[in-house]
C-alpha cells in the first residue's frame, strides 16, 4: 500500500513538472502570461499565445489532436476550458468505443473570456470580443460581439458607452 502510495506522488509530480516546463516555454516563446496553476495536455507545437496574453489559474487547454491559436492582449479568466476534441454519440457503440473528432480553435486579438468558460472544438472567436462568465461556446463568435450564456449567444454588440462586468 505505501509503494502505491508513493508511485502515485512520483507520478504526479511527473505531470505537475511537465506541465510546469510548458507553462515556462510558452512564456518564453510568446511573451505571454500563463498560472502555473494551468493545465496543457498536447505538443507545446500545437498551441500559439499572443504577446500580452494572460491566462489566469486552474485554466485547462486540451489540444492533444488538433491546435489552439490565441491572439495578443487577450485575458483568459480563471477555470477556463478550451478544447480541440471531443466525441461523436453513436447510440449503437458502448460509451468506451465512441468515435472521437478534432477541430482547432482559433481565439482572435483582444479577446476577455470570462471566468468557467467552455470553448468547444472548432469555434472560431473574433477579434474584440468578449464571453460572459460560465458560458458554452459551440459557435463562432463574430468580432466585437459579446456572448453569453449556455450554449452562448449573441447578447448585443459591443460600443463605447458599453459597461462591462465581467468576473474575471
Amino acid at each position: 500500500m505505501i509503494f502505491e502510495f508513493i508511485k502515485k506522488i512520483k507520478n504526479d509530480f511527473k505531470d505537475w513538472y511537465r506541465n510546469y516546463t510548458k507553462v515556462i516555454k510558452l512564456e518564453k516563446i510568446y511573451n505571454c502570461s500563463v498560472s502555473s496553476k494551468s493545465s496543457f495536455t498536447g505538443a507545446i507545437e500545437n498551441i500559439k499565445i499572443g504577446k500580452n496574453t494572460r491566462i489566469n489559474k486552474l485554466c485547462n487547454f486540451r489540444f492533444k489532436s488538433g491546435k489552439i491559436i490565441i491572439g495578443e492582449n487577450v485575458l483568459v479568466a480563471q477555470y477556463v476550458s478550451v478544447i480541440t476534441h471531443s466525441y461523436n454519440y453513436d447510440i449503437n457503440l458502448d460509451i468506451k468505443n465512441q468515435p472521437m473528432y478534432s477541430k482547432d480553435v482559433f481565439i482572435g486579438n483582444g479577446v476577455w473570456v470570462g471566468a468557467y468558460v467552455v470553448i468547444m472544438p472548432g469555434v472560431t472567436i473574433g477579434d474584440g470580443a468578449i464571453i460572459g462568465a460560465h458560458s458554452i461556446v459551440n459557435k463562432n463568435v463574430p468580432s466585437n460581439e459579446i456572448w453569453a450564456g449556455i450554449p452562448a449567444k449573441k447578447i448585443r454588440e459591443k460600443d463605447e458607452s458599453a459597461v462591462i462586468t465581467i468576473i474575471t
